[in-house]
């Protein structure tokens, strides 16, 4: 098999799946933030499983969407308190779904 061309890296399509492997990897936050912000009222269980619904639906929206911001910068030793711009977003995401759901 021939190797495959070079394409710049603004147009690869690795980029989406980078992003979207960077907002796996805060999964559990997602899904915590989004425990605390629904109300207490509709109990432990069902509080757990709509948090795990806001951040799945947030997941696979971004992923739709390009995946928001593209590749996060790389984390140096400087840099503890920079933001991944694509967890930024969806942390806005499961906020606003959740307490829209309050």
């Amino acid at each position: 098999m021939p190797p495959l061309p070079e394409v710049p890296s603004a147009a690869a399509p690795a980029d989406g799946e980078q992003a979207g492997a960077a907002l796996v990897e805060h999964y559990p936050r997602l899904v915590r933030l989004g425990y605390l912000v629904l109300p207490p009222s509709l109990g432990s269980h069902r509080r757990v499983l709509k948090a795990h619904a806001l951040a799945q639906r947030c997941l696979l929206s971004g992923r739709r969407a390009g995946a928001g911001a593209g590749i996060p910068a790389p984390r140096g030793p400087g840099a503890a308190a920079a933001v991944d711009p694509s967890y930024a977003h969806a942390r806005r995401r499961v906020l606003r779904a959740a307490l829209a759901a309050g």
